[in-house]
């Protein structure tokens, strides 16, 4: 009879110097020092716990799965049919592509006719028995790209006027410049009230060493030099009316 009282725990051994396992083991038995990456261990992996007990499963090794015990016709094992519902989804993802989907002659006309706007998207699938197979986007629906040109330098040159410097949400400065001083750029113009004072960094300031850097001819470093870590600069952030 087994008089052994330790809990069974399946201890990780992966970098364990203590005890020689096989090349590969990740996990062994804690009373026994048995491999268990496969399959729990024989002698020591609990079977009877009491109000439970083990699903109905065929798998050999059996999966070690409980439900409550009960009076009723039994519970088929759950990682079994979850192994075979995952090999299905397997065998449903293999690739069934004829070859000529993997030249690079047809990845070239996939390129091609996505930058003219024929298609609308595309992907190359890897994996799964897929050798870099094309996938050819859909023929509805906006196109990013129209005869080689992106849909957002179209809608510049629709609007008359060559593209400027991206501002984001794909407009150009020149679609939507700043309302307060015109500026077609991400910064504003210079003494625009509504811009980002110049800063700079002086190690002798604490805490993180940012200065106002406008000019002041009446302060020893020739700028403001009031620290802007925490807060903007009293005397030269753009006063703002009350809302």
């Amino acid at each position: 009879m087994d008089t052994n009282t330790l809990a069974y725990q399946e201890r990780f051994v992966l970098t364990d110097d203590e005890n020689t396992y096989p090349d590969g083991t990740v996990f062994a038995c804690n009373v026994c020092d048995t491999p268990v990456d496969d399959r729990p261990c024989p002698q020591h992996a609990p079977t009877e716990v009491p109000g439970l007990r083990l699903v109905d499963c065929k798998a050999e090794p059996r999966h070690l799965l409980w439900v409550h015990d009960r009076d009723d016709y039994g519970t088929p094992c759950y990682l079994c049919a979850y192994i075979e519902q995952a090999e299905q989804e397997r065998q449903a993802r293999q690739c069934r592509h004829w070859g000529w989907r993997s030249w690079k002659a047809i990845w070239w006309l996939s390129l091609k006719l996505y930058a003219l706007g024929v298609s609308k998207g595309g992907s190359i699938t890897r994996g799964d028995g897929h050798d870099g197979c094309v996938t050819f986007g859909r023929l509805t629906g906006n196109r990013s790209y129209i005869l080689g040109v992106s849909r957002d330098v179209w809608r510049c040159w629709l609007s008359g006027h060559r593209r400027g410097e991206p501002v984001g949400f794909g407009f150009c400065g020149k679609c939507v410049p700043w309302p307060c001083c015109g500026s077609s750029r991400e910064e504003h113009n210079t003494g625009c009230p509504e811009g980002d004072l110049a800063v700079v960094f002086d190690p002798s300031v604490p805490p993180g060493g940012f200065v106002c850097a406008v000019p002041d001819g009446t302060r020893p470093d020739g700028i403001c030099g009031m620290p802007v870590e925490s807060e903007p600069c009293s005397e030269h952030s753009p006063k703002r009316g009350a809302l």
